[in-house]
C-alpha cells in the first residue's frame, strides 16, 4: 500500500520522467508475458532508422530515360519503351557506435567506452506507378563496394507504400549504404514516381 512519503516522492517526479517510467513498466510486463528474446534481440542497442528524400536519387543510364523530374514531395521518372535501368538511393550510414562502460551499483568506476559497428537490420523502398509497364523488379544493397543483400524476382508496381525487406544475416555496416532499385518500362503507362527509401541499424553490445 502506497504511504505519504511515497506519494510525497511522486509528487516530485516530473510528469515526462513518471510517463517514461510507467511506459517502461508495460514495456517490460508485456516482454515478461511473451516468449524469451533470442540472445541478440537482448544485447540490441542504439537503434537506428535512417532515411533519405527521392530528390537524392540518381539514374544509373540517364540515357535510357524520357525525363526525370524532381520535386519537393517525389521524383518523377518515365523509362524509354523497352528498357531496364537502376535507381540509386544513397542511405545515410551511421557505422561505429558507442557507449559507456558501467561498473559496480549504478557508479562510474571508470569511463571507458565500448565502440561496436552497427548491423543493419531491414531496408525499405517507397514508390507508385503507373501501371504493370512500370515496375521494380530486384532490389539490391552495397556497402561501399560490396553487395550485401539481394531481392530478385520482384514483380512490383502501383502503390507501394514503405516496401520493406528484412535482411536475415543482418550484416555489419563498413563503409556507406546504397540501395538499388531495378525498374523496368514496358510499352504503355510507364511512369514512376520515387518518394523515399531507408534502412534500420542497431549495434550489438
Amino acid at each position: 500500500m502506497e504511504n505519504s512519503n511515497d506519494r510525497k516522492m511522486r509528487g516530485k517526479i516530473p510528469r515526462r520522467d513518471l510517463l517514461k517510467t510507467l511506459g517502461l513498466g508495460l514495456v517490460l510486463g508485456g516482454t515478461a508475458g511473451s516468449s524469451a528474446l533470442s540472445g541478440e534481440e537482448e544485447m540490441r542497442r542504439h537503434f537506428q532508422a535512417q532515411w533519405t528524400h527521392a530528390s537524392a536519387l540518381q539514374v544509373e543510364y540517364p540515357e535510357r530515360m524520357e525525363y526525370i523530374s524532381r520535386k519537393p514531395f517525389h521524383t518523377r521518372v518515365q523509362g524509354k519503351p523497352g528498357t531496364t535501368n537502376r535507381i540509386l538511393f544513397p542511405i545515410p550510414t551511421p557505422v561505429v557506435g558507442t557507449w559507456p562502460d558501467k561498473k559496480g551499483k549504478g557508479v562510474y568506476k571508470a569511463l571507458r567506452l565500448r565502440y561496436r559497428r552497427y548491423k543493419v537490420d531491414k531496408i525499405f523502398v517507397h514508390f507508385r506507378s503507373a501501371s504493370v509497364h512500370a515496375k521494380v523488379t530486384g532490389i539490391e544493397l552495397h556497402d561501399g563496394q560490396k553487395k550485401i543483400a539481394e531481392f530478385h524476382h520482384l514483380n512490383l508496381f502501383g502503390e507501394n507504400p514503405f516496401m520493406d525487406f528484412d535482411l536475415p544475416d543482418n550484416p555489419e555496416v563498413q563503409q556507406g549504404l546504397c540501395l538499388s532499385v531495378e525498374v523496368e518500362f514496358g510499352q504503355k503507362l510507364r511512369w514512376m514516381e520515387f518518394h523515399s527509401a531507408g534502412a534500420d541499424f542497431y549495434i550489438i553490445s
